[in-house]
C-alpha cells in the first residue's frame, strides 16, 4: 500500500487520474489476493485508507474527473462499511453513467442493493450474495424488480443469479472434498 499525503493541489489532471487507477488496482488486487486468505482486517485496513485518499483528490480536483474515475472511486467506496460509504457510490456510479461509461451500470445496481441491504431491506437487482455457515444464498431480493429492468443495468435475470449462488456451493463443496 502507498502513502498518498503527497498528493497536492498543484497536481495535473493526469496525475490525479494515474492516482486513482493505482487506488482501484489496489482495492481489486486486495479482494483478488487476500479474500482467498480470509484476511479480512488487512483489506478493510487498506480499504479505509483509499477511501481517504479519494476523499482528498475529489476535495482538491472534483471538476477534472473523468467517466472512469468516477467509476473506479464508485468500486472503492461500494467495499466501504457505512451507509455513507454506499450513498457515494451510488452518486460516483451515477455520474459515470452520466458521463456514458457502460460498466458503471451494473456497478451502480451493486451499489443501490448494498445500500438497501445494509439497511436490512430487500435488494431490488440481486447482485448481492452472503454466506451464512459457509453457504451462499442471494440475498433477499424484491421479486417485483422485473430481468428486463435488471438488464437496463447490465445485470442478470434472476434465475441466472439463483444459479450463481448454487454454483458457489457446489464449488466449496469440490474444493472441502480434495
Amino acid at each position: 500500500m502507498c502513502h498518498y499525503g503527497q498528493l497536492n493541489k498543484n497536481m495535473s489532471q493526469s496525475k490525479f487520474n494515474k492516482a486513482i487507477k493505482k487506488l482501484f488496482i489496489e482495492d481489486q488486487s486486495d479482494r483478488k489476493n487476500n479474500v482467498q486468505k480470509n484476511n479480512w482486517v488487512k483489506i478493510s485496513k487498506n480499504d479505509n485508507q483509499r477511501r481517504k485518499a479519494i476523499r482528498e483528490i475529489i476535495t482538491k480536483n472534483k471538476k477534472n474527473f473523468t467517466a472512469q474515475d468516477y467509476y473506479m472511486a464508485a468500486m472503492i467506496y461500494q467495499h466501504g462499511p457505512s451507509l455513507t460509504d454506499s450513498k457515494k457510490a451510488i452518486l460516483f456510479a451515477r455520474k459515470s453513467m452520466e458521463l456514458g461509461y457502460k460498466k458503471s451500470k451494473w456497478l451502480y445496481a451493486a451499489a443501490v442493493d448494498r445500500f438497501l441491504m445494509k439497511q436490512g431491506k430487500k435488494q431490488k437487482y440481486g447482485t448481492q450474495f452472503i454466506n451464512k455457515n459457509g453457504k451462499w444464498s442471494l440475498y433477499k431480493i424484491d421479486i417485483s424488480t422485473t430481468d428486463k429492468e435488471r438488464a437496463k443495468f447490465n445485470v442478470e435475470p434472476l434465475k441466472i443469479s439463483l444459479k450463481i449462488a448454487k454454483d458457489l456451493n457446489k464449488e466449496r463443496s469440490r474444493n472441502n472434498l480434495i
